[in-house]
């Protein structure tokens, strides 16, 4: 489902700013930072995944901590640090939530995986 809307934003990105920003030069600057953003997109259905699988087997701590790392315990540290790393600037912000993703995508696989080794132990 997320291909629906990553392909086009990888592929034609000054396209779809264009939609809603009017100011060609706009467009062409935020270009770069609007492929960064989304850069992770297709990684969320999975997180998506993860957390309902979480919650649905009773692991709701776990799901409160994939959503708490991404939404305030990561995200927003992440944003007002990665403008100040590498001369990063204002791409640094785009960077953050990307990376943010990246994260906690990586911690919710782990934990996904952990959470099948422990129901394969136990129809054993």
């Amino acid at each position: 489902m997320t291909l629906i809307f990553y392909i086009p934003i990888q592929l034609a990105p000054k396209t779809l700013l264009s939609w809603f920003i009017k100011d060609v030069s706009l467009v062409s600057q935020g270009v770069a930072p609007f492929r960064i953003l989304f850069s992770t997109y297709i990684l969320l259905g999975f997180l998506i995944m993860a957390i309902t699988l979480m919650q649905s087997l009773g692991k709701a701590s776990k799901a409160s901590v994939l959503v708490m790392l991404r939404q305030i315990v990561l995200f927003i540290p992440l944003a007002i640090i990665m403008p100040m790393i590498g001369g990063l600037g204002v791409t640094g912000v785009f960077v953050a939530p990307a990376l943010t993703d990246l994260i906690v995508v990586i911690m919710a696989v782990f934990m996904v995986a952990s959470v099948f080794r422990g129901l394969t132990k136990q129809e054993v």
